[in-house]
């Protein structure tokens, strides 16, 4: 997974006024929006992937 899968996410969320954004390690990003949580469709975000984003 590139940088420009993180890089749509977070337009995602501005996009939809996402509070938060949560990524776990093999599973699709998840949006806080309205205090709710809603999956984004995508596929799993890898370790490795999550590690280097964070980083």
């Amino acid at each position: 997974m590139s940088v420009e899968i993180f890089d749509e996410l977070l337009l995602l969320a501005a996009q939809n006024g996402a509070s938060d954004i949560v990524i776990k390690s093999d599973k699709p990003g998840v949006l806080r929006i309205n205090g709710g949580l809603e999956e984004v469709d995508m596929q799993p975000i890898d370790g490795e992937d999550a590690l280097t984003f964070v980083e």
